[in-house]
């Protein structure tokens, strides 16, 4: 499995969670040992190495991927080495578009060692290769399924604690009263017992000043992660988003209520720009897990809409909705100018 020029090389290398709990044997070290050792036996220059650590062999949607796909394309190298095939991707169609029809058309040799397959030599057994690696990740679903199917026939709650509740801090598979929020089910229940509509609820809990669910389990109940943060850019990662936000303007017993959507494409992400992202703080209380006013608006590549919609208040739609109630913000800007 020599090369002749191909003799710049990039290294993949992936892992699962799910792998994360076999061992040594499927480790990121022992993957750059393996590489790094066949490059030097090889006389390659191992120009540089991409990892995807804790994302599933089944999505080829990986920042560290996508990042060398990229440096591929400005012709950084023309190798690719991983350790095995299963490290480029346990999808048996798209591991073998990538393997056998992606770098070959790009000028790409690729290699995977320990299956002995190089795209500059025939692979005679190379579909049954990756039609074994799928059913490796056909079976690990399966098995997670009937892991999940077996905790729930037996008692156990194996979903996410509904509002109102929180998991039990003796037993994680069973529910308890959220103290916090257990008072606010208990309110909307007798509200509505009493005949008043939903959107009258909704109304007089956000007047009182009510966390909505979901940002509560984001901020409070859920403890958000830095490990979900990671997981919510790497999933934003070169993708366009929509972000949606609701108004209603509510004046002398009139109510309009409208909504607002703005489009955000993120530019291609490397793990090194997450993790230093991450290391700002700046996620941890965000939507989206990133702020687009501050050092967020980096990963940011375009938007088209209203960017205040992003930050979280479509300030033109409101200011428009405003005149419907006779209110023209413009003059009390000015108004408020000379007072000042």
């Amino acid at each position: 499995m020599k090369t002749g020029r191909f003799t710049l090389a990039f290294a993949y290398l992936r892992l699962s969670n799910e792998e994360a709990q076999g061992g040594e044997s499927s480790s990121i070290t022992n993957q750059r040992m393996i590489v790094q050792n066949y490059c030097k036996q090889n006389n390659i220059t191992l120009v540089r190495e991409f990892v995807d650590d804790g994302y599933s062999g089944g999505n080829f949607n990986r920042p560290g991927f996508k990042e060398m796909l990229k440096q591929l394309e400005q012709g950084k190298a023309n190798l690719v080495i991983t350790k095995d095939l299963s490290r480029l991707g346990r999808d048996m169609r798209e591991a073998s578009y990538y393997a056998e029809q992606f770098f070959p058309e790009h000028g790409i040799q690729y290699i995977a060692i320990a299956d002995n397959f190089d795209t500059a030599q025939d692979n005679i057994i190379a579909p049954f290769l990756f039609a074994m690696n799928e059913v490796y990740l056909r079976d690990g679903s399966r098995k997670v399924k009937d892991v999940l199917r077996n905790k729930r026939e037996s008692g156990q709650y194996c979903a996410c604690p509904p509002y109102g509740y929180r998991k039990d801090q003796e037993n994680r598979h069973r529910l308890a009263p959220d103290e916090m929020t257990a008072p606010v089910v208990e309110r909307i229940f007798r509200r509505a017992a009493a005949g008043d509509s939903s959107r009258k609820i909704a109304l007089d809990l956000n007047a009182d000043g009510i966390i909505p669910p979901l940002k509560y389990r984001v901020l409070y109940r859920d403890e958000f992660s830095e490990e979900g943060a990671a997981r919510m850019l790497a999933a934003l990662s070169g993708r366009l988003h929509l972000v949606y936000t609701g108004v209603t303007v509510s004046l002398e017993g009139k109510t309009l209520t409208q909504h607002e959507v703005t489009s955000v494409r993120f530019r291609t992400l490397t793990q090194a720009d997450i993790i230093r992202y991450i290391a700002t703080g700046e996620p941890m209380d965000k939507a989206g897990a990133y702020g687009i006013q501050g050092y967020g608006c980096v990963l940011v590549e375009s938007i088209s809409g209203d960017y205040y919609n992003v930050m979280g208040l479509p300030v033109c739609r409101l200011a428009r909705m405003l005149t419907r109630f006779g209110v023209d913000t413009l003059a009390l800007a000015v108004e408020k100018e000379k007072r000042e």
